[in-house]
């Protein structure tokens, strides 16, 4: 799990790197709550700049974000972390923000931006019936994977066909009524790119025609 690794690492951190030493010339600053809970861990470098991954905990004790500096900028990884939903993630190169991401509790990528379009799969889909077609006499399931696409990124579209989905991938998939003229269902895959944004037009990345009997 993404946050259980995280808090061991946060417990190393803790026990092996409060004090400089010769391999690691930084300073360790903690700063503390007036319930003694500890608020801040804060890397600085010789020149009081904060360098390396400083850490940063809520009242209650738990750990709130962490975040990569390089001499004072932001230079790295930004977690923000949410024990129910997951770890909203930040990557910057000199205070410039590169990809943005969101992992749930267990560490699978929801959501990123900016994609690489390129990179992501060919959609590719088959039914749990193990038939090569949809029957429209049939409830079914129906798996799609596009590898490399997010679910949040990710908007499927059926012509003819009515889905519900069971998770990122599998759906219920049913005829609204019997068509004896319908011969093919549409699959169409759209991609977005800013999540919340309802002025985004979506990309059109796949459609798939699928036989029906």
């Amino acid at each position: 799990m993404r946050l259980f690794s995280f808090y061991s690492f946060i417990y190393f951190f803790l026990t092996s790197c409060t004090q400089p030493n010769n391999d690691n010339k930084n300073i360790i600053i903690k700063t503390f709550y007036s319930t003694a809970r500890v608020k801040e861990i804060i890397s600085l470098n010789n020149d009081s700049l904060k360098d390396g991954i400083s850490f940063y905990f809520n009242k209650g004790g738990y750990i709130d974000s962490s975040v990569e500096y390089k001499n004072g900028k932001l230079n790295g990884v930004k977690n923000k972390y949410y024990a129910d939903y997951g770890i909203y993630s930040y990557e910057y190169k000199d205070d410039r923000l590169i990809y943005y991401k969101v992992y749930d509790t267990l560490n699978k990528l929801k959501y990123q931006t900016p994609l690489d379009i390129k990179s992501i799969g060919k959609t590719k889909y088959y039914f749990k019936s193990n038939r090569n077609y949809f029957d429209q006499d049939k409830v079914d399931t129906i798996t799609i994977i596009n590898s490399g696409l997010p679910s949040y990124n990710r908007s499927i579209l059926f012509s003819n066909a009515i889905i519900s989905p069971i998770n990122d991938n599998e759906y219920q998939i049913r005829a609204p009524e019997r068509n004896s003229n319908l011969k093919e269902i549409k699959l169409k895959v759209s991609i977005f790119q800013h999540l919340g944004d309802t002025t985004e037009a979506p990309i059109i990345f796949d459609t798939l025609l699928i036989p029906v009997r």
